[in-house]
């Protein structure tokens, strides 16, 4: 698999756009370019893991987790209902020692009316994470 956060889908609403614009931001591993896009408030679940509630617990997590871990995100597929959109991704795990590892994510991301998110959750499975990176993140 590459590691190009290009996305293989075209967006067809603006959260769509919004949505494809936040996941190739995480190939910048910067916490500063991907905070603005929650509201204060925001939920992020990685849903095997605890929800991070608030955008000072969503911060707590991204710094550290850069440090360890990069990301580039393919996006498959995206559909948008309301101001929810589900993404299809492989999320792709770049290691400290320079392994990769690819992750099916499936994702449900809800924006308020200023186009930020207010609730973001991932679904993946922690154990093939856990035993492909060799990290433990529960």
């Amino acid at each position: 698999m590459s590691t190009n956060a290009t996305p293989s889908v075209e967006a067809t609403t603006e959260l769509e756009k919004r949505s494809l614009e936040f996941f190739a931001a995480w190939s910048t591993s910067d916490a500063d370019a991907l905070l603005p896009y929650f509201a204060p408030d925001a939920v992020y679940h990685n849903v095997p893991l605890a929800p991070l509630e608030g955008k000072a617990a969503i911060e707590g997590f991204l710094r550290p987790y850069f440090q360890a871990v990069g990301l580039d995100i393919i996006t498959t597929a995206i559909a948008t209902t309301g101001r929810l959109v589900l993404s299809e991704r492989i999320d792709i795990l770049k290691l400290q020692d320079g392994r990769t590892f690819d992750l099916p994510v499936t994702g449900a991301m809800e924006f308020d009316d200023n186009g930020l998110i207010v609730a973001w959750r991932d679904y993946f499975d922690l154990a093939s994470v856990e035993k492909g990176t060799g990290l433990s993140f529960g």
